[in-house]
């Protein structure tokens, strides 16, 4: 089927339209994301909610010059569509082509970069300060959604604001309401303060008092002090105007007329404001909108096949089995229960379960508190989203010898999500944290035992985990009872890769490869990273005195399980196979593997020129 077409504006175009025709145009830009973020994938539901924001932020401003920064950064396909990328748009989140999120070095309308969440306010005034700084004249406007605003980042920057800040925040509220409107005087205010007429007769009002001489001013600022006590009298006082903030809304995020009013009213005010706007998650397809959650996140056509297996579902089962029969054990998770897999916990043992939203510091200082009170926590995160607990982990937990579970997904490749999502930065991160020790389960059977092995540990266990594994494979080879375990089909290696996780499949097909050409190959398997036995693994290679050991690992070199044990482990030629000093792109998982060298057969082939017995023709694949 012939995927729609969708026709392109300029912004200047754009600007042109009437409301009417700006309006039927989110329809169609609906359509267009409908027809291919279904063969992409992607944020679907999200991006739907806010056509009518993004076009009218494109109509109401002047980007690139006024910045216009979207957190997460997920919601912002409209606004690439809008920006001259709607033609590549076919190539997002795919190796090569647009970026899933923001990236400001793919274009000059994407102000900041944004993967993480909550960041945006912070970054959109770091812009008006630097306005000021330079005598710049522009607007610098923070798109951000109700679940970023769980995050605690957003309220040091709201706290920072000063009343000469010219930044706008734009509170996109689709799922949770964030401050909550009693009663029908109230609802009554609110609708009147939303009209374009309203600010009209106000703005007429207040040029034509300030024109009278010597009373004029006076009498304006009276009136604006009198309708601040009415409205805090009449309706609920909200947070943002306590704090010198200039408030907007609530109002109808898909109505294009209000939003543009709201935008507009803004945009004329001197110093920090929030327009707060409801949109419909997943607008205009009614699958999307009565699923939102479903339609989040959509897989398109996976290069991937059936031979992967997926992580996520084992932790929830197990972890509330556990929970049965021990009392102490409870789940937390910043805003991914479905994402890491807590649902069934969630159901289970509602009492024990917390899910804090997008505040990872605040889940491990919490589950430092619950330890301390003698509880068993199990943090359940993304490996890319702990890395904003880091400190917490080690001053919290850590130091004071808190016992905890922090069970960490997605570690190693995720593939499309790209460099702010790939969970590449755990390994060397933990490795040097005292009183912890770390396992790279490669199965569900294993992630089960390590769970156990974690609950009966004497201080706290991280257990990474990739997001998808070849656990047939390593099942056919290894007893994956949580042990580090060795394989080889010769008596005598020459070679011995090492691995752990996700790459550990790799490891395997890899000597496979290397058997096909002659070259006897084993490979060590490690589950607990640390401690690492080292006795075990001295043990072999004193067994076979090994030509080579190749080291494979998903994460960074510096730093990482590589350079730890070639510095325990003395007397032998290590050659380590991991992430230089660059980020990883986005992109299937396995063109990653094949682009960083991690391929069976880009392993195989550097492990045979390492060798000096590879030639130009008799290479696996061509480099």
């Amino acid at each position: 089927m012939k995927k729609y077409e969708l026709k392109e504006y300029t912004p200047d175009e754009l600007k042109s339209l009437s409301v009417n025709q700006a309006s039927e145009y989110c329809n169609e830009i609906r359509r267009f994301l409908i027809d291919n973020v279904s063969v992409t994938g992607g944020h679907l539901a999200s991006n739907l909610g806010v056509c009518e924001l993004s076009v009218a932020l494109i109509r109401v401003f002047d980007a690139p010059k006024d910045k216009i920064i979207y957190d997460v950064g997920h919601q912002s396909y409209v606004h690439k569509i809008l920006t001259g990328r709607c033609k590549q748009f076919d190539t997002i989140r795919k190796l090569g082509g647009l970026s899933g999120f923001t990236k400001m070095s793919e274009s000059e309308y994407d102000a900041f970069g944004c993967g993480h969440s909550s960041t945006s306010v912070s970054a959109a005034l770091g812009y008006a300060k630097a306005a000021k700084l330079s005598g710049e004249k522009y607007n610098s406007i923070a798109v951000i959604g109700d679940g970023a605003f769980t995050g605690g980042m957003v309220y040091e920057g709201l706290n920072n604001c000063e009343e000469d800040d010219n930044i706008i925040i734009v509170l996109n509220e689709n799922e949770m309401s964030i401050s909550k409107n009693v009663g029908k005087l109230s609802n009554y205010f609110l609708k009147i303060r939303n009209q374009k007429s309203y600010f009209y007769l106000k703005h007429k009002t207040e040029r034509i008092l300030t024109k009278l001489p010597l009373v004029g001013v006076p009498i304006v600022r009276f009136l604006e002090t009198v309708k601040k006590l009415m409205r805090r009298l009449l309706t609920n006082s909200n947070m943002f105007e306590q704090l010198g903030i200039k408030y907007y809304g609530p109002a109808d995020g898909n109505d294009l007329e209000t939003v543009e009013v709201l935008l507009r009213e803004a945009k004329k005010h001197k110093g920090p404001s929030i327009v707060h706007l409801h949109t419909v998650k997943g607008k205009g397809y009614k699958p999307a909108e009565d699923n939102p959650l479903t339609y989040h996140s959509v897989s398109g056509k996976s290069l991937l096949c059936n031979k992967y297996e997926k992580m996520s579902s084992v932790l929830g089962t197990k972890l509330s089995d556990m929970a049965e029969y021990n009392p102490k054990i409870c789940a937390i998770t910043a805003a991914m229960c479905e994402g890491v897999g807590l649902g069934e916990f969630e159901k289970r043992h509602p009492s024990r379960f917390f899910d804090v939203g997008i505040a990872e510091e605040h889940a491990l200082t919490f589950a430092a508190g619950l330890a301390a009170a003698g509880y068993l926590p199990c943090v359940a995160l993304y490996s890319t989203f702990f890395q904003r607990g880091y400190d917490q982990f080690i001053h919290d937990v850590a130091l004071q010898n808190l016992k905890i579970i922090l069970a960490l997904d997605r570690a190693g490749f995720v593939g499309e999500d790209g460099p702010t999502h790939h969970g590449v930065f755990d390994v060397s991160m933990l490795l040097n944290v005292p009183d912890t020790q770390i396992f790279s389960p490669v199965s569900k059977k294993e992630l089960e035992k390590c769970l156990l092995l974690a609950e009966q540990a004497e201080c706290s266990t991280v257990i990474r985990y990739p997001k998808i594994v070849r656990a047939d494979l390593c099942e056919q080879y290894f007893s994956c009872d949580a042990t580090d375990e060795f394989y080889s089909s010769s008596q005598s290696p020459e070679v011995i890769i090492v691995s752990y996780g996700g790459l550990v499949a790799n490891a395997l097909d890899a000597a496979e490869l290397l058997q096909q050409r002659g070259v006897s190959a084993g490979v060590f398997r490690v589950v607990c990273l640390k401690p690492f036995n080292s006795e075990y693994f001295f043990e072999q290679l004193e067994k076979f005195s090994p030509r080579m050991v190749y080291i494979l690992e998903e994460g960074m070199r510096v730093g990482g399980f590589g350079e730890h044990i070639s510095s325990v482990i003395k007397g032998y030629d290590f050659f380590i196979k991991a992430i230089e000093d660059e980020f990883v792109t986005f992109g299937n998982t396995e063109q990653l593997y094949d682009r960083y060298g991690f391929s069976p057969e880009k392993v195989a082939d550097e492990i045979l020129n390492k060798l000096g017995i590879l030639d130009n023709e008799s290479r696996f694949i061509t480099l």
